[in-house]
């Protein structure tokens, strides 16, 4: 296994360990709409990352740069997303 497969692998686990997260979050707001969302999006990020994994197998299993490639693009997607939001809040609060 190459460096780039094993980092792969590791983000792969913690974005579960996100994911775990999401659905036990303790303060998701005043009300059971706050617990709902927060259910609903663990959820949907749970089915993404599913596909994410059948990707990431399917990457492992082949030599195909391609399929790596998409693995990875799938895989770090989610943790691009959110640290372009949490930047934005911090930029936007600086001002």
């Amino acid at each position: 296994m190459s460096a780039v497969q094993i980092s792969l692998i590791v983000v792969y686990l913690l974005e579960w360990l996100m994911l775990w997260r999401l659905f036990f979050v303790h303060h998701p707001g005043n009300d059971a709409a706050g617990r709902g969302m927060a259910m609903g999006f663990g959820v949907v990020f749970g089915f993404y990352l599913l596909l994410c994994g059948v990707a990431l197998v399917w990457a492992l299993s082949g030599p195909s740069t391609a399929s790596l490639t998409t693995a990875a693009i799938g895989i770090a997607l989610p943790i691009l997303l959110g640290t372009r939001s949490i930047l934005g809040q911090w930029f936007r609060n600086r001002r």
